[in-house]
């Protein structure tokens, strides 16, 4: 307020205000001269309710950040998919070659047991990433 004694044309600061109740609001009082010929003789102001506002500003916020790390888990989200996929396709290439080489192969039960189990686990991943 000082700096419309001082010769500013007007002027607004917050306030915390006292009710009659004993509550507390926050308030943004603007202030300007009040001039008479080329002096100013005075001040007027009006002080405004702004806890709405506050409050208001506070939960915009409050909904930024719940946005912000939406789309910070669907980002992560996205990636886990592309590294799947990336790790999906040599294991479907695998696995087919394993197939074909069981089934037009002379190859020992050994290898054969192990070919299955490995088919068996590519198998079992699909199943569970339904």
């Amino acid at each position: 307020m000082l700096e419309v004694i001082d010769g500013a044309s007007r002027s607004s600061v917050e306030y915390k205000f006292l009710r009659k109740d004993g509550s507390t609001f926050t308030g943004l009082v603007y202030v300007s001269p009040i001039i008479r010929q080329v002096s100013a003789v005075g001040i007027r102001g009006a002080a405004i309710d702004i806890t709405d506002r506050i409050k208001a500003i506070e939960e915009l916020q409050k909904t930024k950040d719940y946005l912000l790390q939406s789309e910070k888990l669907a980002a992560i989200g996205r990636l886990a998919a592309g590294v799947a996929h990336e790790i999906l396709n040599p294991v479907n290439i695998i696995s087919l070659a394993l197939q074909i080489l069981m089934k037009g192969s002379e190859i020992s039960s050994k290898a054969k047991q192990e070919m299955t189990i490995c088919i068996g686990a590519d198998q079992s991943y699909r199943y569970h990433r339904r």
